[in-house]
């Protein structure tokens, strides 16, 4: 990579997801693609032809940023100026939809906009067949320190980022999002099934992959009462209960 096109890239990261967020994920990166254009070399092509193989790389990767700039914005998320910085928050209609609205506040911007820039570097990773798993760990641990809420509003964003952790948002009949763990899959229908755990019980949730939608369908919730059922005894049962 030529130093125009380095500057281009960084340009571009901090442009759309922030100084902060860029920074973290845009050094990562270069090396990947440096240890590449090097393996290139050392399988025998020239530098031309190397040098020409990273630019097609980077020109997928600056697609797949695209992709995820307009995953985002269909999402709701607008990018604001908070203390200098550029970060992500929701729009308006898209804080309508959020589970608690205090979200788009404080710290949690600034964490949604570096949950957006590590997911971005794992699939370039993944799409180049680069080391993924420190980028994997980073992010687990920066969902760890969300919110349950902010969490709900990034893996509904980016349902990619909660398959990584076998993780989905589904949307109840009454609107409520929550959060459900992947617990098997069916891969002769395309089907997957989840389980979320509430304090009144447990949702059992079915899913298809839409062919079309290129995404998974909620397609059946059933809700489980864990409270103990009541059985009504008559007297007589009651008397020999007692005994």
């Amino acid at each position: 990579m030529n130093d125009e096109v380095t500057a281009l890239y960084q340009r571009d990261l901090r442009r759309r997801l922030g100084d902060a967020a860029a920074g973290r994920v845009v050094g990562g990166l270069l090396d990947n693609f440096d240890l590449r254009y090097q393996e290139l070399l050392a399988d025998g092509l020239s530098p031309k032809q190397a040098g020409l193989l990273i630019q097609r790389d980077i020109g997928r990767a600056f697609v797949r940023l695209d992709q995820l700039d307009a995953q985002l914005a269909e999402a709701g998320f607008i990018r604001a100026e908070r203390d200098g910085s550029w970060v992500l928050v929701p729009s308006e209609a898209r804080l309508q939809k959020a589970a608690v609205p205090v979200v788009a506040a404080g710290g949690a911007a600034l964490l949604f906009a570096a949950a957006a820039a590590l997911s971005y570097s794992i699939q370039v990773s993944q799409d180049f067949g680069f080391d993924a798993s420190d980028e994997l760990l980073d992010l687990s641990t920066l969902l760890n320190s969300a919110s349950l809420e902010t969490k709900i509003l990034m893996f509904d964003a980016m349902p990619f980022m909660g398959e990584w952790f076998d993780q989905a948002v589904v949307e109840l009949e009454n609107g409520e999002m929550i959060l459900a763990e992947v617990v098997g899959y069916d891969d002769q229908v395309k089907a997957r099934y989840l389980e979320a755990q509430v304090s009144e019980g447990t949702y059992e949730v079915t899913q298809f992959y839409g062919i079309f939608s290129k995404r998974y369908e909620t397609r059946d919730i059933t809700f489980k009462d864990d409270a103990p059922s009541v059985i009504a005894l008559s007297k007589k049962e009651q008397r020999e209960k007692a005994r």
